[in-house]
């Protein structure tokens, strides 16, 4: 059976001392994470049992919770241990590729190349249907084709943006590597 990361946070806290639980408990308190995230309250962590600090440790550092042990004591046999794992996002997760529109819309515009293999693609992974297809190649310029295509995908949600992503690497991985290094 495989421990989850609060099991392993608890039995963390639950083998420290008391001194090395109370140092544990003050950096939760008065540091802010490498993230930005704020300490837990002082008022939180004061009463609180070993399975409460690991809620509360969870609840605030749901997207990326990495305990660095160091943090007890840097000269306990403690510190040797690894980093845990990071815990199950509490929010749904993110595609590589939903921000990719966005922030390539301008490039996007005027850079896509043949857009046939794109579309069909698209309709083979059901992004685009048919209709949709003939109304993106009905219009008269290039760049209205690509920007009628780009609107239709924005429209259709993240997945579907995450769908043109992948695509578009399969189609034109050049044009996205330089779109990701120019913006990076």
């Amino acid at each position: 059976m495989k421990t989850t990361v609060q099991e392993r946070m608890l039995k963390t806290l639950e083998d420290l001392n008391t001194n090395q639980l109370e140092r544990f408990r003050w950096y939760l308190s008065h540091f802010e994470t490498v993230n930005g995230i704020s300490p837990i309250p002082k008022s939180q962590l004061e009463e609180a049992e070993s399975h409460d600090t690991v809620d509360k440790m969870v609840q605030r550092y749901a997207l990326g919770i990495e305990v660095e042990l160091q943090v007890i004591d840097p000269f306990s046999p403690l510190s040797v241990q690894a980093p845990l794992p990071a815990a199950t996002p509490a929010k749904p997760p993110t595609f590589p590729g939903q921000d990719f529109i966005p922030k390539h819309r301008i490039a996007l515009e005027t850079r896509l190349g043949l857009l046939q293999p794109i579309l069909l693609h698209l309709e083979d992974h059901k992004v685009l249907n048919a209709e949709e297809r003939e109304e993106v190649v009905s219009k008269s310029t290039k760049t209205l084709q690509n920007q009628a295509l780009l609107d239709m995908v924005v429209r259709k949600g993240d997945e579907a943006q995450e769908k043109f992503y992948q695509v578009l690497r399969e189609a034109d991985d050049f044009l996205v590597r330089d779109l990701e290094k120019k913006k990076a």
